[in-house]
């Protein structure tokens, strides 16, 4: 028959594995010797043990003169409690009235006020009536005999009703650490599972064999992972936050958050420049980042218990604990003004375009557990580097394919895809940014909540995370305010000239300051002062007189403080394929110097930004990379979840869900970096040209007020709006461009030709 339980990793189907823990083939000889074992006689007097409880227990534990009989596990009851200590001693059973007419009626409640002496006196005393001798007896007898035989009680209770009993003397024999000669109880069950859970799977089997009987091993290895943890005050901590109200950790997730490359975060804005458009633009990727590690948390433990596979299993809980760090480490290498940094500083002013943030986040994580003792010790006990950084930078949806039935299998290959989804993007990082982001304005921006979401997530028996059918509007509902905030927030023509300042003042003052060196090396030291209090470094600099690149950033920075920002010339958006391929063959740069020399201008006078805005799958339809499901009656009346694989019925599913024919976009937009009015013209014509010449373009271009907004009202000439592309645009200027006269009145009015 083999092994008892349904867990392939058991005796009966015993894998072998690598040094991972991965289990890859099963293994004969350990077949063969399961089902010898299972068929010795020490096998079948377990399962005689077992059907004997069994039909005890549906008999009503009935003695043959038809009176109730207490189970063998059960703990033993106030009465005979009383009733036997009360024997040649003093008369302890004329307790047991005055002790239920005062609420005590169980004998575990008698123990746990004995712990705290003063309760139970107190008890015995003012309610009871009972005198001095008796009580002195009674807490004697509970603190040893009674507390002993109710922590057995309950071990064997918990045992019983598992049908495990016959493992009890077993246990007997175990030795941990702090436990008492001979007594085997249920906390002492929960310091093994805590021991246990610090190990790997090949190390716990074996650990588990020199307990208990191979036949019992898995059985056992279940039931120690249905323990539920015991809590208290000192276990978790609570932490508030503006979009969860409040978040509960794990206390040892606090050795990674209680370090100087998490800290860190706190002083790198989540949007950037964005403050300085949005005021209320001010959480830092620190907020952003223990709110992923507990959406993560959450995600995982939904899918979990979708998957029918208990919260408390050890695995399970091993995967939270790593998911939590990964969410807390996943935005590590993150350098000041957010994204800009990577792609205007570090790719286009630095020329290393080969860096990116993912792969210094992972250089940092290393760092972190390198020398942060306690971090590493918990890392270690988790067997989790890897992994962690996995789950941060997120796999390929070909790697770690599910190699067993069992639903664990299944649940960890998903926790790949919980922070970082490289199959669609729908994860716990996209997720809390959403919904943080949103609520720097939260009348005006897009709002997203994900709760129903993860709700109706389930994972596939292949390890991928999908959603139930009718969630299809509420997929499109996530890339569709992704798409809505990059247009609104993280690309306001604004903020990109702010971005463009502070990235043109940190490259003056780089030299200065070693950033290069820093970045190409990868210094981790260094880096972990790279966060945006560099402006206040800057401003605070007093070699200015001998750098001049400090004076320029100086400059800088104080015309930022003047709102005295790089003017906005002038944008075109792209959204046909083939137009935003030929604007990315041309490059940032071709299109800078063009634009200078039409108009006549140093390439430095001016900015170009290239920002392609999708909606998370670039130029195809984000739906059609989710997973879907509906749910299917199985035996016995109970759902079971089949995966949409037909693509003509998932076409059908989501085709009224998302109605766009083209899915990303391509903005081109120009600043110019001084005040002036005749260079501002020269540089609006000649993108005009440009669009019309080199990117084929027939139609209008958005453009910006040719005067600052720093103008007094009667100087300012009003915003152009559209500009038509002929050759000819600023000959032909039209009435309404006219500077506006003062009427008698005072008001203004727009001049008449």
């Amino acid at each position: 028959m083999g092994c008892r339980c349904s867990r392939c990793c058991g005796c009966a189907k015993r894998a072998s594995q690598d040094p991972n823990g991965r289990v890859l083939k099963p293994s004969a000889p350990d077949l063969k010797k399961a089902e010898l074992m299972d068929s010795s006689t020490t096998g079948e007097a377990n399962r005689k043990r077992d059907a004997e409880e069994a039909e005890a227990a549906a008999e009503g534990y009935k003695t043959p003169d038809n009176k109730a009989k207490r189970p063998k596990w059960a703990p033993q009851t106030l009465h005979d409690f009383l009733h036997t200590h009360g024997q040649g001693l003093s008369n302890l059973q004329h307790l047991e009235e005055q002790l239920r007419n005062n609420g005590v009626h169980e004998l575990h409640t008698l123990v746990r006020l004995a712990e705290t002496p003063s309760q139970l006196e107190s008890l015995c005393k003012n309610f009871c009536k009972i005198d001095e001798g008796d009580t002195q007896l009674l807490k004697k007898l509970l603190t040893t005999d009674a507390a002993r035989d109710q922590k057995r009680g309950d071990l064997a209770d918990w045992l019983g009703r598992h049908g495990l009993l016959h493992l009890e003397e077993q246990l007997q024999k175990v030795s941990l650490p702090d436990r008492r000669e001979g007594i085997f109880t249920l906390d002492d069950a929960r310091q093994l599972q805590a021991m246990l859970r610090t190990q790997s799977r090949q190390d716990r089997d074996d650990c588990l064999s020199a307990i208990v009987h191979p036949v019992d091993r898995c059985r056992f290895s279940d039931l120690l992972g249905s323990i539920p943890p015991r809590q208290s005050d000192k276990t978790f901590r609570i932490v508030s936050d503006r979009i969860y109200d409040s978040m509960s950790f794990d206390r040892e997730l606090f050795s990674f958050i209680d370090t100087p490359q998490v800290q860190r975060l706190r002083r790198l804005k989540q949007l950037g420049a964005c403050h300085l458009v949005y005021p209320g633009a001010v959480h830092t990727r620190f907020e952003h980042s223990l709110g992923v590690a507990y959406l993560s948390k959450i995600a995982f433990e939904n899918l979990v218990m979708k998957s029918g596979v208990s919260v408390t299993d050890v695995e399970v809980q091993r995967l939270v604990r790593l998911l939590q760090i990964a969410g807390v480490c996943h935005d590590l290498g993150h350098g000041p003004y957010s994204h800009t940094f990577e792609h205007a500083f570090v790719h286009r002013h630095l020329g290393l375009k080969e860096w990116c943030h993912e792969d210094m986040s992972l250089k940092l994580f290393e760092y972190l557990i390198d020398n942060n003792t306690t971090a590493g010790e918990v890392i270690d006990a988790l067997n989790g580097r890897t992994t962690v950084k996995e789950m941060i930078e997120g796999i390929d949806p070909t790697q770690h394919r599910v190699v067993g039935d069992h639903p664990i299998f299944a649940l960890e290959r998903a926790a790949y895809d919980i922070v970082n989804n490289k199959r669609n993007g729908l994860d716990t990082d996209k997720m809390d940014y959403l919904q943080r982001d949103a609520s720097t304005s939260p009348n005006s921006l897009p709002k997203y909540n994900p709760g129903r979401l993860l709700r109706f997530a389930t994972v596939m028996p292949d390890g991928e995370i999908c959603y139930n059918s009718k969630e299809v509007p509420a997929v499109a509902e996530l890339v569709q305010t992704r798409f809505r905030l990059f247009k609104i927030l993280y690309t306001h023509r604004k903020t990109l000239a702010f971005e463009a300042m502070k990235t043109d003042a940190l490259f003056q003052a780089s030299k200065a300051l070693g950033l290069r060196r820093i970045i190409e090396e990868k210094d981790c030291e260094g880096y972990l002062h790279l966060t945006d209090n560099i402006d206040d470094i800057i401003r605070q600099r007093q070699d200015s007189f001998c750098d001049p690149g400090i004076q320029r950033a100086k400059e800088l920075f104080r015309r930022i403080d003047c709102r005295n920002i790089y003017r906005f010339v002038a944008e075109y958006v792209f959204d046909k394929k083939e137009d935003i391929q030929l604007c990315e063959n041309l490059g940032v740069d071709e299109l800078n110097e063009l634009i200078a020399k039409g108009a006549g201008v140093c390439p430095s006078d001016i900015v170009v930004d290239m920002s392609k805005i999708h909606h998370g799958s670039k130029d195809k339809n984000p739906l059609d990379f989710v997973g879907f499901y509906t749910e299917t009656a199985g035996e016995g009346g109970v759902p079971y979840a089949v995966k949409i694989e037909g693509e003509a019925e998932k076409r059908n599913l989501i085709s009224g869900a998302h109605t766009k024919s083209r899915w990303q976009e391509l903005r081109l937009l120009v600043l110019i970096k001084e005040q002036d009015e005749n260079k501002f013209d020269a540089v609006q014509n000649a993108f005009n040209s440009i669009l019309r010449h080199k990117l084929h373009v027939t139609d209008a271009m958005v453009v910006g007020q040719r005067t600052p907004m720093s103008a007094t009202p009667h100087q300012r000439t009003p915003e152009i709006g559209r500009l038509p592309l002929h050759p000819h645009a600023q000959e032909q200027r039209p009435t309404d461009l006219l500077p506006p006269v003062r009427t008698h009145d005072g008001q203004f009015r727009q001049a008449s030709s």
